[in-house]
């Protein structure tokens, strides 16, 4: 299971959810089929992580961050 770069949060949420996992790599779209598995995959999303995103979202006293930021790609990416 591979989440496309260009898959929205949502989406990216559903296939975890009808594959019943908790993370998948993240593929790059712009990158050729045949391109190593190293410029291939740019990342990992993990539920966790989403969940982390969602919270620091919804925290009135946390400065918000704009969706495509540093934050929410650490968050993406199950760093917090």
């Amino acid at each position: 299971v591979e989440i496309r770069s260009d898959a929205s949060l949502a989406e990216a949420v559903q296939l975890l959810s009808e594959h019943r996992i908790l993370g998948a790599p993240v593929v790059d779209v712009d990158e050729p089929e045949d391109a190593s598995w190293m410029e291939k995959y740019i990342g990992i999303v993990e539920l966790a992580g989403i969940v982390v995103w969602i919270l620091y979202q919804s925290d009135p006293t946390s400065p918000k961050s704009p969706r495509s930021g540093t934050a929410f790609a650490l968050a993406a990416n199950g760093v917090t």
